[in-house]
C-alpha cells in the first residue's frame, strides 16, 4: 500500500509542476496549451493584475470554469472585474483589479472578496475569503512580477463549532529575453506557502503546511500564423501534517527533476486556430516524520500528459474550447455510441 501511495503522490506532484499554474483560473485556451505559462493569455490577469492593460475593453465568459471577466480602460488606467461561482471549498468571489502605467512600466492591484455559507437568522455555517494581489512590470527587463496573499476562514455553525483557517502566500515572476527577430528566451518562477488549521471548541485540530517552488526556462518562437513555446521545469514541494498540536508531524517532500512542457498554437485560417501541448515530469518523493519514529520511504515515478483545443474568431467575437482527450479515441456519439463531450469547457469573448 505504501508503494502504491507514494507512486500516486509522485505522479500527482509531477503533473502539478508540469502545469505549474499559480492562482490561475482554469481556461480553455490555456488548457488546450497544456497550461503553458510562457504563452500569454487573458487569464494572466489573475496572477499579474498589471496585465489587465493588455486586454482593454473585453467581455469574457468561461462556462467550464464558471467565471466571467469584464475589462475596460484607456491609456491612463484599466479596470477589471472577475466574478467566479462558488466551489466546494471557496465562496463566490469578486476580483476587482486596477492597473495603471508608470512611465514605461506598469502597476496593478487586485482585491478578492468572497462570502458563502448557509445562515438563517444569523445562525449557521459561514465561509469568507479575502485576497490581495500586487503586480509590477519592468518594461526595460520585459519582466512581470507579482505578490499574492489569500486568506479563507470557515465556521460550520455546529455546537461546538469547528472553525478553519487557510492562508496562501505566493510569488510569481515571468520574463523574456530577446534572442532574435522571432525568438525569445522565456523564464518563470513560482513560489507558494500554504498553511491550514482547524479548531473545535478551543481545541486545536488537524493542521498542515506546504511549500512549493518551481523554475522554468525555454524558447518562445513566434510565427506569422502562430507560436511555439517549450521549457524545462525544476520543482520542489514539501508538506507537513499534524493531527493536533501535540502530535508528531508526517512529512513529505518531492523533487521534480526533470520536467518538460511544449505547446503550439497555429492558425489554420484567418478564423480557425488549433492548440496543443504535451508535458513530462519525473518526481522523486520521500516521506518520514519529525521524530524519526516512522521509517522513511522513497519512490520515483514519471508522468506524461497532453491536451489540445480549438478556437474560432469572427470579427471581434472569439469562441474557444478545450477538447476532451477521450474524444480522439471514441469519436462522436452517433458513430461510437460512447458518451462524452467534444469540449471539456468553452470560453466566449467579445472585444469592444
Amino acid at each position: 500500500m505504501k508503494v502504491w501511495l507514494n507512486r500516486f503522490l509522485a505522479i500527482s506532484l509531477a503533473a502539478a509542476f508540469v502545469l505549474t499554474v499559480t492562482s490561475q483560473a482554469n481556461a480553455d485556451r490555456r488548457t488546450g496549451l497544456h497550461g503553458n505559462q510562457l504563452i500569454k493569455d487573458v487569464t494572466d490577469i489573475a496572477t499579474f493584475p498589471q496585465a489587465a492593460s493588455s486586454y482593454k475593453n473585453l467581455v469574457r465568459f468561461d462556462f467550464g470554469g464558471s467565471n466571467a471577466w469584464f475589462v475596460v480602460g484607456d491609456d491612463s488606467a484599466t479596470y477589471a472585474v472577475q466574478a467566479a461561482a462558488s466551489g466546494a471549498d471557496a465562496p463566490t468571489m469578486v476580483d476587482m483589479i486596477y492597473s495603471m502605467p508608470l512611465g514605461a512600466d506598469a502597476l496593478g492591484i487586485g482585491l478578492k472578496l468572497g462570502m458563502g455559507g448557509d445562515k438563517v437568522d444569523g445562525e449557521g455555517s459561514s465561509n469568507m475569503n479575502i485576497g490581495l494581489d500586487i503586480g509590477y512590470t519592468m518594461s526595460a527587463m520585459n519582466l512581470e512580477t507579482a505578490l499574492s496573499v489569500d486568506m479563507n476562514t470557515t465556521d460550520n455553525g455546529a455546537d461546538p463549532a469547528t472553525t478553519g483557517s487557510h492562508m496562501v502566500i505566493g510569488l510569481a515572476a515571468r520574463g523574456y529575453n530577446n534572442l532574435g527577430e522571432a525568438t525569445d528566451l522565456g523564464y518563470m518562477v513560482d513560489f507558494e506557502m500554504t498553511t491550514d488549521g482547524s479548531d473545535t471548541d478551543g481545541t486545536a485540530g488537524p493542521s498542515n503546511s506546504e511549500m512549493s517552488a518551481a523554475v522554468g526556462a525555454g524558447p518562445v518562437y513566434k510565427m506569422d500564423k502562430g507560436q511555439v513555446a517549450a521549457y524545462g521545469v525544476l520543482g520542489f514541494q514539501s508538506t507537513s501534517e499534524k493531527a493536533n498540536d501535540d502530535a508528531d508531524s508526517a512529512d513529505t517532500s518531492a523533487l521534480i527533476l526533470p520536467g518538460f512542457l511544449v505547446s503550439a498554437e497555429v492558425w489554420l485560417s484567418d478564423s480557425l486556430v488549433w492548440r496543443g501541448g504535451a508535458g513530462y515530469a519525473y518526481a522523486m518523493t520521500g516521506t518520514g516524520s519529525d521524530n524519526g519514529d516512522v521509517d522513511p520511504t522513497s519512490s520515483a515515478a514519471g508522468d506524461y500528459s497532453w491536451s489540445s483545443g480549438l478556437g474560432y474568431k469572427w470579427d471581434k467575437f472569439q469562441l474557444d474550447g478545450a477538447v476532451d482527450s477521450g474524444f480522439y479515441n471514441r469519436g462522436p456519439n452517433f458513430i461510437s455510441g460512447a458518451s462524452g463531450d467534444l469540449f471539456t469547457h468553452v470560453t466566449a469573448s467579445y472585444s469592444f
